[in-house]
């Protein structure tokens, strides 16, 4: 099952309530360096089609 951009929102939400330094900005650089390892979550959510000029994820 591919990763939703709902549950990719929620889990940066956390981190940041977790931490707002620098150690929560990095958990979510791993979140997202996660979903762009994830094929089906780009496919869906970041079409060359979407990301013109460019895709806002928020």
């Amino acid at each position: 099952m591919t990763y939703t951009l709902e549950q990719l929102s929620a889990d940066i939400g956390k981190a940041l309530k977790a931490d707002s330094g620098i150690a929560g900005k990095q958990e979510v650089c791993k979140l997202v360096s996660k979903v762009l390892l994830d094929d089906e979550f780009v496919a869906t959510h970041l079409t060359a089609e979407q990301c013109r000029p460019r895709k806002v994820l928020y």
